[in-house]
């Protein structure tokens, strides 16, 4: 995985079989891993809904930070490849992921799974 700073922000990616995750890191200067950032990110939007995230149960906290591959089967949010929001597809083996507001933490989830997101930036250069 590598990473580089824009400004205040870290990001981090990695790129495997023509895949590509793109983390932001909340925290310049001090690299988080991919699930801390994910239980963090998780955690703040609880705290806007009104949930207390320290209460869940770890099951509800898996269900919150989690998706269902059909082939890979449960992997963390950070890996979802969110290119095309209607057509999301898995991160590691590329299959199509059913990812609706439905279920009791649906909509968080995709909400977390946003906001971990940021889609890939072409690079400009310029002649000088």
């Amino acid at each position: 995985m590598s990473s580089y700073y824009d400004g205040e922000r870290q990001i981090e990616y990695s790129a495997s079989k023509g895949k590509s995750m793109i983390l932001l890191g909340s925290m310049a200067g001090s690299p988080a891993s991919p699930d801390l950032q994910l239980s963090q990110k998780a955690e703040q939007l609880c705290k806007i809904e009104g949930i207390n995230y320290k209460s869940l149960e770890p099951i509800q906290r898996l269900f919150l930070t989690h998706y269902r591959c059909p082939v890979c089967k449960l992997l963390p949010l950070y890996y979802l490849n969110l290119a095309h929001p209607k057509r999301v597809r898995c991160g590691k083996c590329g299959n199509l992921i059913s990812f609706t507001n439905s279920g009791k933490y649906g909509r968080m989830r995709k909400k977390i799974a946003f906001t971990l997101w940021l889609p890939p930036v072409e690079e400009k250069f310029s002649v000088s």
